[in-house]
């Protein structure tokens, strides 16, 4: 069963009293928030019920602002370092920066459930890059990785074509849009 409140400015008070109908909801595996202006404390009530809702899989979430992005950032990737649940992780048009990719690869590097991860749309740069090449280097679960529309150059290709040697479950890899030339690489 999905839950789309994508696009609804629910705020903290309304992903708070999600989160309270989630923690005893047995049935719903994907609560799509995006865009719906949820804050720290929503955030924190959204991700603790994955700790507690052992039926949730996915996550769609989008933060516009940059200071709450690296909030978030934070707060999933500790999700991340628990959960034994989410499957599916999507982080799009968030304005999350490369030091925030490295909050999320803290947790990605002891989470051994999640298969994918969407991080399109983003300012995601070389720091972010590293970091997440770094994750799927040693990870062998991740089977799908996006990072199209970022701000990634022929550095983080290269980082990201080096984990690739020694990583062998990921099956695609989606960094289309980016600032990657044919000369730089």
């Amino acid at each position: 069963m999905h839950l789309n409140l994508e696009s609804n400015n629910i705020g903290s008070e309304g992903a708070v009293a999600i989160a309270d109908a989630l923690k005893v909801n047995s049935i719903l595996k994907e609560p799509n928030l995006s865009h719906s202006h949820i804050e720290d404390e929503g955030t924190k009530a959204i991700c603790n019920v994955f700790k507690i809702n052992k039926t949730l899989e996915m996550l769609n979430v989008s933060v516009r602002c940059s200071e709450l992005a690296t909030n978030w950032t934070k707060i999933v990737g500790k999700l991340l370092k628990v959960d034994k649940e989410l499957l599916v992780l999507n982080i799009i048009h968030s304005s999350i920066s490369g030091r925030d990719v490295v909050h999320l690869a803290e947790g990605l590097k002891v989470n051994r459930r999640l298969t994918e991860l969407n991080l399109s749309s983003n300012s995601i740069d070389i720091d972010g890059v590293v970091a997440i090449a770094g994750v799927f280097k040693i990870d062998k679960v991740l089977k799908k990785l996006h990072l199209n529309d970022n701000s990634i150059k022929a550095e983080g290709a290269k980082a990201i074509c080096e984990a690739l040697k020694a990583n062998t479950t990921l099956e695609e890899l989606n960094m289309n849009k980016n600032e990657i030339y044919r000369y730089d690489a």
